[in-house]
């Protein structure tokens, strides 16, 4: 009997400890000691240190990312891969260095596209910064992806909807009846799709590694969709930015005039206080405008005092743990 009241015992400890890591992770995570999380670990995978010299990340979006070779730069690539291999197969070792030579000024093969131009439904965030846009992965494994503006013939835009899309969706509506079925039978699955064209990119921190930055140079397609927000704030920011940066017109203090103005709403906004970690909190003060020294970067945005903790809310991205 007190053997079964003590196993009771522990299955109970064990489900309350599994619903308090779901319902609130911070709080489990200071029980076990201080322990980093899977979470907190991809979190620090992106610092401002992976940008340009004086370039600023703005706002930040949960997306699913895939992405592609540029169609047109697939089929060269085919032709010129098979061109090459003929040609090593008679080459002579007095013109295996010509070879090579026209090997290395060759487009990658599809076969052997950097994983970066491979991604299918991968999970991430899509990073607005003032100078490019970064895609970074969930998976730590898969390095983050820097597409500079500078490398862009147009500014991202939204997706077109598809034929088959479309015919697929029109047949849903003719056949379910009623305005509720109707509205979840047509979803507007293009609304929230977001695509761009890169000439050249790059790729850091592969496997959470600091290393080289490695340069791909095929243009590709990439394509993100947001999965709880509306991408129309990311059109018009990013629109705004690529036209910054490919004016010839527009001098330095010009340009940093409209990045400050693009950035001033963000450091006015206020603290939310449904990031409190403890729903007992009550805040001391009004929000503080300051910013995060950390070495080698600052990070603008505000601090607030509670009976119990101090918080600090970035300007860009989401809300950083309690300090």
């Amino acid at each position: 009997m007190m053997a079964s009241s003590s196993s009771q015992r522990k299955a109970t400890q064990w489900n309350v400890k599994e619903a308090v890591g779901v319902l609130h992770p911070r709080v489990l995570k200071e029980a076990d000691g201080g322990a980093g999380s899977k979470f907190s670990q991809h979190r620090n995978r992106f610092s401002r240190l992976l940008l340009e010299y004086g370039e600023q990340h703005l706002q930040d979006w949960a997306v699913v990312a895939s992405s592609q070779p540029t169609t047109t730069t697939t089929t060269t690539t085919m032709a010129d891969y098979d061109g090459i291999q003929k040609r090593n197969m008679y080459a002579t070792s007095s013109s295996s260095k010509d070879l090579r030579g026209s090997a290395h000024t060759a487009t990658v093969v599809p076969d052997s596209m950097p994983p970066s131009l491979c991604m299918k439904s991968l999970d991430g965030r899509l990073r607005l910064c003032s100078r490019s846009i970064v895609f970074e992965p969930l998976d730590s494994t898969r390095g983050i992806v820097r597409c500079p503006f500078q490398r862009m013939d147009m500014a991202p835009h939204e997706e077109a909807p598809s034929l088959e899309r479309s015919s697929s969706s029109s047949s849903n509506h003719n056949n379910l009846s009623g305005s509720s079925s109707r509205r979840l039978a047509c979803p507007k699955d293009d609304s929230g799709v977001a695509t761009l064209s890169c000439h050249r990119h790059l790729v850091m921190k592969t496997s959470n590694t600091i290393a080289p930055f490695d340069s791909v140079q095929v243009p590709g397609d990439f394509r993100f969709t947001f999965l709880h927000s509306n991408p129309g704030k990311f059109f018009d920011l990013a629109k705004t930015l690529f036209e910054q940066v490919h004016s010839k017109t527009l001098t330095q203090v010009m340009a940093s005039a409209a990045l400050d103005a693009i950035l001033k709403p963000m450091l006015d906004r206020p603290f939310d206080p449904s990031n409190f970690v403890d729903v007992r909190e009550r805040p001391l003060t009004a929000n503080l405008r300051c910013s995060l020294i950390s070495p080698l970067q600052s990070n603008q945005g505000c601090a607030l005092v509670t009976t119990s903790r101090v918080y600090f809310q970035p300007a860009a991205g989401v809300v950083s743990s309690a300090l």
